[in-house]
């Protein structure tokens, strides 16, 4: 994984960052630290009601 990209954060946000990265949805539950925002699955649901997360399987 590339270095974490400070540019367009918050300074305590800046100090927050340590990683950053691609997953795929499934793995969203998956990660050992919580997603920020909290509410982030919720906010793709809304974004795209039929992605890949809608169907059965789904997070």
């Amino acid at each position: 994984m590339r270095a974490p990209l400070w540019s367009g954060l918050l300074p305590d946000e800046q100090v927050a960052l340590d990683a950053h990265g691609w997953i795929e949805w499934p793995e969203l539950g998956s990660l050992p630290d919580p997603v920020e925002p909290p509410h982030l699955p919720d906010v793709l649901r809304a974004l795209v009601p039929d992605g890949p997360w809608s169907g059965p399987d789904g997070a």
